[in-house]
């Protein structure tokens, strides 16, 4: 018997548009939507990253080339993909970027780039969608932040930072919304295994010391690949579901920090403190 997922009609004829699309989790929810039938308009500021993708993913993607955190570039993306379909359904802010270190490594630079393409990137594209949407009548904006914005997250402070502003904005602008017509909703991915934690740094900025994030991942808990969040997602996504959270062993670790907060910091400081020694000594 054919799944849910493979029988749903509901993203045929979309229109959607992805930021942070031409690696990682983006990449991954592109492509399970256009296998869907949307049409997808991937957006990142790596553009033969995208041209790799396109060649790939037939006549139903599309690529828009601009840096989230610039909101004229944003809105002038948004408004090139109106013109061609009169219409966004659906748009994915999922632009990030993450800093796997130890924060003492860490510059006010680092801070201000990380609030940059985490925070205003959302910021942005939710400030250019919304209006738009209620005007529409309906729509949905989902916005990419991380269980780290859901419980302490160390070796990645400002990217945890970051993460829980985004949980902040789209939690209380769904309750508005909700009365205009718009959904909004939030992805919380756990362990997935991408390299957003693997570079050390921007190369415009100071180099640190990389966490293999990634390894420390999958010894210390059950991680899953971009693929699979993306189905799980787009599940939830249909059903409107505020706060998606996968992989589902991490809603344990996000129930035990909200009902024994002591304990939770208890059973993950040891394996913390080994991680933020090896940074600290090894070469």
């Amino acid at each position: 018997m054919a799944s849910n997922s493979e029988t749903s009609t509901h993203w045929q004829g979309k229109i959607v548009v992805i930021t942070g699309a031409a690696s990682g989790i983006g990449q991954a929810l592109a492509t399970a939507l256009i296998h869907k039938g949307a049409t997808v308009w991937l957006a990142d500021r790596n553009q033969g990253a995208l041209n790799d993708l396109l060649g790939n993913l037939g006549p139903s993607a599309h690529s828009l080339c601009f840096n989230v955190s610039e909101f004229d570039a944003f809105e002038k993306a948004v408004q090139q993909v109106i013109r061609q379909h009169g219409r966004i359904d659906y748009l994915f802010n999922n632009a990030g970027i993450g800093f796997g270190c130890d924060a003492s490594a860490l510059t006010h630079e680092h801070y201000d780039r990380m609030i940059d393409v985490n925070i205003r990137g959302v910021s942005n594209g939710v400030s250019i969608a919304y209006p738009l949407m209620i005007k529409q009548g309906y729509g949905t904006i989902v916005n990419t932040a991380s269980v780290g914005g859901l419980v302490p997250s160390a070796i990645m402070t400002p990217y945890a930072m970051t993460k829980y502003a985004v949980v902040g904005l789209s939690e209380s602008l769904r309750l508005e919304a909700a009365t205009k017509g718009v959904q909004i909703i939030t992805l919380c991915p756990g362990a997935v295994n991408t390299p957003i934690f693997d570079a050390t740094g921007p190369a415009d900025l100071p180099r640190f010391k990389a966490s293999n994030l990634r390894e420390f991942t999958r010894e210390s808990m059950m991680s899953c690949s971009p693929a699979q969040f993306a189905e799980w997602a787009l599940r939830d996504i249909e059903k409107n579901k505020s706060l998606i959270i996968y992989p589902r062993i991490m809603r344990v670790a996000v129930w035990l920090y909200r009902h024994f907060p002591a304990l939770y910091l208890k059973i993950t400081q040891p394996n913390l403190s080994q991680e933020l020694k090896k940074l600290n000594t090894e070469p």
